[in-house]
């Protein structure tokens, strides 16, 4: 099997991007994040700055509606992350699946941890 030799350079070309970590899925986010810069993945994720928030489950559709109807703006980003996220995750599968077809081992893929693809 091949081993991946793949640095990241950065220039000013390949230094464009925005990365989003979201917090209802940040294991999905780790992952890319640590695919995105070939870094080594943590034993655990993060989570020094998450906070137990009581669930909205016992929320109605009118206390849902109301929400969205006073914040537009952050529902319409909380959406929009999530749909980029979902491109960026399916991109970053494709890309790990290409490499294993074309005879690179898993294993030489450090930056991809076993739950993440």
């Amino acid at each position: 099997q091949q081993q991946e030799d793949e640095t990241i350079s950065m220039t000013e070309e390949s230094f464009d991007f925005i990365w989003f970590g979201i917090t209802e899925r940040m294991a999905e986010s780790m992952c890319l994040f640590y695919y995105t810069f070939r870094l080594q993945p943590s034993p655990s994720i993060p989570n020094a700055r998450v906070m137990d928030c009581k669930t909205s489950s016992w929320w109605t559709d009118e206390d849902r509606a109301e929400v969205m109807s006073r914040e537009k703006l952050d529902y319409a980003l909380w959406r929009t992350a999530n749909a980029v996220l979902d491109v960026r995750l399916a991109k970053m599968k494709m890309e790990i699946q290409a490499k294993l077809e074309s005879g690179i081992s898993l294993e030489s893929m450090y930056y991809v941890a076993p739950e993440c693809f």
